[in-house]
């Protein structure tokens, strides 16, 4: 059985979908011995793993795991197996036939040399004929017995989840389901929770897997699992550089054309924002939020010529721009810097150069083309971002460092404070130094 959670707690689980496949042996067994000094118990792999498309590398991750735990027999791992995939070239292509599943388990648990924690159905599209039908009540009626023996029971990857409720109601609660999640999706958890709202769930992909620069296939596995994400995050991206950059290169007199003109409406890009009013000398200043995420300045309906309120609308404009932009850099960079802290054990220090390393390039973009969408020279640009960059680098390193060995602070909470100190130092230094327009300051 995998081991038991105390209650509220959710356990990390060491995924191996890339073992063989970019993650060389030596750097398995690193991550095996890190995970488990610091306490990590619950390993996930599949049969088939890595999913490379070389037939000679087919299970060479449950084979690097055995080799593991055959030389840490008393570390206490507990082995996630997922059965079901006949090969490794990403194909659906399964045999869940009863005597296959008996057999494997018979052959894990002796590979496995106790560790063996759960089996778990991979990749199942079977539900559109009576003998689909049957085929499941018979897969289902082996993971019942399994069960009962003791065996914990997963689901990952089932085209049609409710047919496994309708075989065996009364497993309902006990099945630990694999679903990508993250900040971009939650579907494929909608689609199996209204069948089995009380399981235990295990999400993937959250470090955003989930985003793709390409539209998914017909035949991928978000598509075969019911996940309908129509933008790519290049698509969104682009829409938005796309959007602001027309609005900032209308006259400030302009008027937005929508369905008067015979056009659509420009598609919203925070269409629930509601910015803060605030007073300003000569009467009531407001900041409006238009349908299309363009803030503008009014007092009281009359229109303004431009002078210091409206200075600062539009540096309140670029500063929500910042802070979206530097949403997508955090979640990056807040991940890349947590798996190289507690997964790969790097020093907080280096961990903090990998964080900002990944999201360097990305900044940049943003910054020029959406933050502050300015036109001038990229290479006189790029230097001045990078000296701003090592500049509010520098202020990180130092707040990190202080929280740490000053205050004792714990390493991750250090670096969120970190991260502010730098988040409103890399603005400034934006804004008034690297894509500062003529006449501003």
């Amino acid at each position: 059985m995998l081991p038991e959670q105390a209650q509220g707690a959710k356990p990390l689980i060491l995924g191996t979908a890339l073992w063989g496949w970019g993650v060389e042996r030596a750097q398995a067994f690193a991550l095996m011995d890190r995970f488990a000094s610091l306490g990590g118990r619950i390993v996930d792999t599949a049969s088939n793993y890595p999913i490379n498309k070389c037939p000679q590398d087919y299970g060479r991750a449950l084979a690097w795991i055995a080799e593991w735990q055959a030389a840490n027999a008393d570390a206490g791992l507990s082995v996630l197996v997922k059965v079901g995939g006949v090969k490794n070239d990403g194909s659906p292509e399964t045999d869940l036939s009863p005597g296959t599943i008996q057999r494997l388990v018979d052959q894990l648990q002796g590979q496995l040399i106790g560790a063996l924690g759960a089996l778990s159905i991979h990749w199942d599209n079977r539900g559109d004929t009576a003998a689909d039908h049957e085929g499941i009540a018979q897969t289902v009626e082996v993971m019942s017995r399994l069960h009962a023996q003791g065996l914990s029971i997963g689901l990952s990857g089932i085209r049609h989840p409710h047919l496994y409720r309708q075989a065996a109601p009364a497993l309902a609660d006990q099945w630990w389901i694999q679903v990508k999640e993250n900040m971009r999706t939650r579907q494929a958890r909608l689609a199996y929770e209204t069948h089995f709202p009380h399981a235990r769930y295990l999400a993937y992909g959250i470090n955003m897997g989930g985003f793709k620069l390409e539209r998914a296939s017909g035949q991928s596995s978000l598509a075969l699992r019911g996940i309908h994400i129509e933008e790519t995050l290049g698509d969104w991206l682009a829409q938005v550089i796309h959007q602001e950059a027309n609005l900032a290169a209308r006259p400030r007199n302009h008027q937005r054309p929508g369905p008067a003109d015979g056009l659509p409406e420009p598609a919203p890009v925070w269409r629930h924002y509601r910015p803060p009013k605030r007073r300003a000398a000569g009467g009531f200043h407001g900041v409006l939020q238009t349908r299309a995420g363009r803030v503008g300045c009014a007092d009281r309906g009359r229109t303004r010529a431009p002078g210091p309120a409206a200075g600062r609308c539009r540096a309140m404009t670029s500063f929500h721009r910042y802070l979206v932009a530097g949403v997508i850099n955090t979640v990056v960079g807040y991940a890349v810097f947590l798996f190289a802290l507690r997964i790969v054990g790097v020093a907080p220090g280096v961990a903090n150069v990998a964080c900002y390393a990944v999201a360097l390039g990305v900044a940049f973009l943003l910054n020029k083309h959406y933050v502050f969408a300015t036109k001038s020279s990229a290479l006189t640009e790029l230097w001045r971002f990078l000296l701003s960059f090592a500049l509010a680098f520098l202020l990180n390193q130092l707040t990190l460092a202080a929280g740490i060995d000053w205050l004792r602070i714990p390493a991750e909470i250090s670096q969120i404070a970190a991260m502010a100190v730098y988040t409103v130092a890399f603005y400034l230094l934006n804004k008034w130094f690297v894509f500062a327009r003529k006449g501003m300051g």
